[in-house]
Formats: structure tokens, sequence, C-alpha cells
């Protein structure tokens, strides 16, 4: 593939994720200004300015422009990168890798982080489906290390790798909320590990 192809493909990519972004943002924002049941997909889409069915070319319902496209998540290239054992060859550092990757070059938005907290707040509903959306994530992030590491996602070990991975992006989105200048989501869990690992040394 040439350069311009390749320059094309990210563009493409660049300007996708900033229509999808958007239509979380004014989904998120209705949804606090109305209730989940106060607008329709065709008025979300008309706040968003673009069609019906560009809005489902992007998401499969109303639910998941609010909470994350179920089909998104790690690239095939990062998780063959870590199916084969790297980047460093430690299964919890190669997790958080992993994870920081998918979140490479994409600041976390704190406006949008707060809508997200307010409109949880108002419709408590919706917070099972976020939690089975969370456990769903971290059911592939177990089977990918399980498979990695050649055993089951209850063995011990990669359960306790998980629910760390957890914690760590837990508090890595909790600072990102309390600093005042807000570094990408991947730069703070890749601090955040390398902290966990001077206080296991």
């Amino acid at each position: 593939m040439d350069k311009s192809a390749i320059e094309v493909g990210g563009l493409r990519e660049v300007r996708r994720r900033k229509t999808e972004r958007r239509i979380n943002r004014h989904a998120l924002r209705l949804t606090v200004e109305r209730g989940f049941d106060g607008f329709t997909v065709e008025e979300l889409a008309e706040v968003v300015g673009v069609s019906r069915r560009t809005f489902f070319n992007y998401f499969p319902s109303k639910e998941d422009a609010l909470l994350g496209n179920p089909h998104d998540g790690l690239s095939p290239a990062a998780r063959a990168v870590f199916l084969a054992g790297g980047p460093e060859g430690s299964l919890f550092p190669d997790l958080v890798e992993l994870v920081a990757s998918a979140n490479d070059g994409g600041d976390v938005d704190l406006a949008d982080v707060e809508l997200f907290h307010q409109v949880l707040e108002r419709e408590q509903r919706l917070v099972p489906m976020f939690m089975k959306r969370f456990a769903a994530r971290a059911r592939d992030i177990a089977e990918l290390a399980a498979e990695r590491e050649g055993t089951t996602p209850q063995d011990p070990r990669i359960k306790l790798a998980v629910e760390l991975m957890g914690a760590l992006l837990g508090r890595s989105f909790k600072q990102l909320v309390e600093d005042d200048t807000p570094a990408p989501l991947s730069d703070v869990l890749r601090t955040n590990l390398a902290a966990a690992r001077a206080l296991l040394t």
C-alpha cells in the first residue's frame, strides 16, 4: 500500500472517530436534558447533522450511542502483538500496554465524562447496561490473556491480572477528572503502571 493510500485511510479514521464522538456527546447531552426516552434516534441524528442511516453506520442503537459501540475494541494488530508475547514479554505490563494502545492519540474529554456521570445518575436503569458492557470487555481481555498464557480465564493469575487492570483504569480515569491539565488516558495508564511497578519492587 502506498503512502497516499495510508494517509487517506488515516484521515478517514480520524473523521470517523470525530463523528462518533459528536454523536456520543449529543446523546449524552440530550439524555441529561430530556431523559433517555425524551428523544428519538431521528432527533439525535438531526441535532448531530447526520442522517438516520448514517447514525446506524456508527451505532447499532441509541443505548450504544450513550455507552459506546459494542463492536469497538482492541485492534487486530495490538491483539496479535499481545498474543505473540509482546511487547515486553511480561503479562501484566503487556496487558496495560494493550489497553493503553487502544487509547493512543485520543484525549479523554472531561466534559463528556461529567455528562456520562450525570446520565447514570439520572437514568439508573442504564447502570446495569453499562456494567454488562464493562463485564463483556473484561471477559474479552481475560480470554486474550488466557489464550496467550495457555490457560483458561478462570485461572487465578488471569483473574488477578484483569482485576488489577480494572483498578488501574479506574485510578487513571479518576486522576484525569481531578487533574486540571489532563494528559491522554494512554499516558496516564503507562505512568500509573510505572508507579505500581515501583511499589512492588
